[in-house]
């Protein structure tokens, strides 16, 4: 009696281990992908800038400057003369598009600029601070306004300016605060995000630990120990597919994060960049769980054949 009821419980706590092994997988992954990634410091900054290095998110880059810079001009016809023939060597009576046509091919040139990229990878860096959670100074070009994180373009376009061509000085081009201001993303958004990557640096070399030790532990107290094993494949197969789908989902809400649409195509590029990781790990947990379910269907169906013929050959 004392037995069956140790059975019973040994099943039972095995079922609850394997309803809290999907969980632990899931975020496990997910840690690990995150540490290798967005917490890193370097590994943050070196993708974002080789996405930003992109062809097409460089010509994006150039038009969002030239559309501001010949907004600014339109308003002010002395400077636009000035700049139309002493800097771009254009008529005096150049029209907009013309000159920003000629202004777009010199911002992509000076895009390569080093002061130009330092002022971009400054920015790229105050981004991955905010989502850390590090709380900014407040007087650089990121800074949280409101209830939402914004980013002033203007010192990035002064510095852009000034590379086209040295008489191009700061503020020689106004653009009004209002166009130069760009909303990333709202408050709400990052600390949900700043909350789930602080969890998941923590639980980074724990959470692994637990999902081991989980797996370990359903597989010695299951009364059939192949098939928990079979099943615990299972569970990584599944704990694969569930992280893609919260990849997925995760990408429509940090895509959707901001209304500006240059802002939400660089952020869609840089996050498929982030996340072609993770889809590699999920991958490889799904291929690793559907070979050990395999392997445990293939003992099984062996086991039963050996017994199938053993009592075949009884006489």
């Amino acid at each position: 009696m004392g037995s069956t009821l140790g059975g019973v419980f040994r099943t039972m706590l095995a079922a609850v281990l394997l309803v809290l092994l999907l969980p632990v997988l899931v975020v496990a992954n997910a840690s690990e992908w995150a540490a290798r990634t967005v917490i890193d410091d370097r590994a943050f900054a070196t993708t974002a800038g080789r996405v930003m290095d992109a062809p097409a998110l460089r010509a994006v880059v150039a038009d969002r400057v030239t559309d501001s810079v010949v907004d600014a001009l339109v308003t002010d016809p002395i400077t636009a003369r000035v700049v139309a023939t002493e800097i771009l060597g254009l008529d005096a009576q150049a029209s907009a598009p013309e000159i920003g046509a000629a202004v777009r091919t010199r911002v992509a040139v000076a895009l390569d600029d080093p002061a130009v990229r330092a002022a971009r990878d400054a920015i790229i860096a105050d981004i991955h601070h905010v989502l850390l959670g590090v709380v900014l100074s407040g007087d650089g070009a990121v800074r949280i306004q409101g209830d939402a994180l914004v980013l002033d373009t203007g010192p990035f376009i002064d510095r852009l300016a000034t590379a086209v061509d040295g008489r191009l000085t700061p503020g020689l081009i106004r653009i009004p605060v209002a166009d130069r201001t760009i909303v990333l993303a709202r408050a709400e958004i990052l600390e949900t995000s700043s909350d789930a990557l602080s969890l998941l640096d923590l639980g980074r070399i724990l959470i692994p630990i637990v999902a081991v030790v989980v797996a370990l532990a359903i597989v010695g107290l299951a009364h059939r120990r192949v098939r928990a094993l079979g099943i615990v494949g299972i569970a990584l197969t599944l704990a694969g597919a569930v992280t893609l789908a919260v990849a997925w989902l995760g990408g429509e809400a940090i895509t959707s994060a901001s209304a500006d649409p240059t802002v939400r195509q660089v952020t869609s590029e840089v996050y498929a960049a982030f996340l072609s990781l993770l889809v590699l790990q999920s991958v490889l947990l799904i291929v690793a769980g559907l070979f050990i379910a395999l392997a445990a269907w293939l003992i099984l169906r062996q086991r039963q054949s050996s017994r199938r013929s053993t009592t075949v050959a009884m006489p």
